[in-house]
């Protein structure tokens, strides 16, 4: 995974055009060294790149498919966060942590958002023909089983979630967290097997 949404990592500081032409840099460079080591008898590794934001949803999936692209991972953590609804409090608690450590928003926030632009990319996939050749991975404040369901709704192949899974490892028994959240109906019939 090529993380080119992290907002704590400096990508160049180009804008508009000029930030396409730097990612595309850079991903030529990544996706050319992957490519010779398996010509050089290694084996060809999938790429994915994850972003904070899609823009116009085919353009970018058929952007990075060019470009050798195997998948992209989206939606990950949030810069724009005043375009969010947040309490007064929260938001200024954001403001300040952001300002002295950088950041974003992730989280239960920003699923709406994730949700939407997954379900885009999918779309995009299946209009371009990509289907089975380029992976749409949703990430952006799963954190349920009914968030799971959701994501599963968008047509993305496959989940990440890291938020969610931080925060329910704060919660009793994290060694069930996993099943609670991808096998909900299971894992309610070994809880009251367990009883």
């Amino acid at each position: 995974e090529i993380n080119e949404s992290c907002p704590n990592v400096h990508h160049g500081g180009g804008h508009g055009g000029d930030a396409t032409a730097e990612l595309r840099k850079r991903l030529e460079a990544i996706v050319a060294e992957r490519d010779a080591a398996a010509r050089g008898g290694g084996r060809r590794v999938p790429l994915l790149v994850k972003l904070g934001d899609l823009g116009e949803a085919e353009g970018t999936v058929r952007f990075l498919s060019r470009l050798g692209i195997d998948g992209v991972v989206a939606l990950n953590t949030q810069k724009d966060y005043a375009s969010f609804e947040l309490p007064p409090a929260d938001r200024a608690l954001l403001d300040s942590y952001t300002a002295r450590y950088g950041g974003g928003l992730s989280g239960p926030p920003i699923l709406d958002r994730s949700s939407a632009q997954a379900a885009a990319a999918q779309a995009a996939v299946r209009e371009l023909g990509l289907a089975g050749r380029f992976v749409v991975v949703h990430v952006g404040g799963v954190q349920s089983a009914a968030d799971v369901q959701r994501s599963r709704a968008t047509g993305a192949e496959l989940r990440q979630w890291y938020t969610g899974l931080m925060h329910g490892l704060a919660r009793p028994e994290p060694d069930l967290l996993y099943e609670r959240v991808t096998a909900p109906e299971r894992h309610q019939r070994l809880r009251a097997a367990m009883r």
